[in-house]
């Protein structure tokens, strides 16, 4: 198959190319059936009508024969020995223009809107010690484990008691004494402290809120701004 090349007819010098054949049957219908057809981009064509039409010349002056030729050699499909039903070239897919939005013509509420969200008070509980709520249980009246609610905890420990990973909870004491303390669930900060730190220096305190989320975002945005830098074993909100 050649994409394109010269030949010569009646002598004038012809140029063939596959792009030319196409862009000059792009907007023809095909005439009735003959037994030599030739399809052009899903439409089927009699052959000395595409020929004709591609390269502007009387029907008189050229043979089927050379016609196909040409096509063959551009890599259409040629058929012949029986009538084909005519077939156009399927329509392009009509491009839908992009819809463009002007906030002249949007709901005004949709052009500017305020969110005015209440403000979470959080009530911390006291620094407990690592080792007194790993060791903790449900009867024990000397300490208040996590309640099982939504929330955010906060971790410090280290020699110059430095905050350690400040978190979010579902459920506080799942997240707390399970996944923190116990390695029972995946917890990257969790994972480092039990590594690096002296566990006898570790703290936790907690607070209970429904919107824990948000709360823990503002916690690390204060966090940073006060210190210039994250807790030492939280790295994102």
């Amino acid at each position: 198959m050649e994409s394109e090349f010269e030949f010569t007819l009646n002598g004038r010098t012809h140029h063939a190319s596959r792009e030319r054949v196409i862009e000059a049957l792009r907007d023809v219908d095909p005439e009735p059936s003959t037994r030599h057809m030739v399809t052009v981009e899903g439409g089927t064509y009699p052959v000395v009508q595409a020929f004709a039409e591609t390269f502007g010349l009387d029907r008189r002056r050229f043979t089927t024969p050379k016609a196909r030729s040409i096509f063959s050699r551009l890599g259409f499909e040629v058929t012949s020995g029986h009538k084909m039903e005519p077939r156009p070239r399927p329509a392009p897919p009509r491009k839908l223009p992009r819809p463009i939005f002007h906030a002249s013509k949007l709901p005004q509420d949709l052009v500017q809107e305020v969110i005015e969200l209440p403000p979470i008070i959080l009530n911390w509980s006291y620094f407990w010690d690592w080792d007194e709520i790993a060791n903790g249980t449900d009867d024990d009246e000397d300490i208040d484990l996590p309640p099982s609610e939504p929330g955010v905890y906060r971790v410090i420990g280290g020699r110059e008691v430095e905050t350690l990973c400040i978190g979010r909870a579902a459920n506080l004491r799942q997240r707390i004494c399970s996944a923190l303390i116990a390695g029972k669930a995946p917890h990257t900060a969790g994972c480092k402290i039990r590594e690096n730190e002296d566990l006898s220096t570790v703290r936790i305190a907690w607070a209970v809120t429904n919107r824990p989320a948000a709360a823990e975002e503002e916690l690390h945005r204060r966090h940073v701004e006060r210190n210039g830098h994250w807790p030492k074993y939280t790295q994102r909100t």
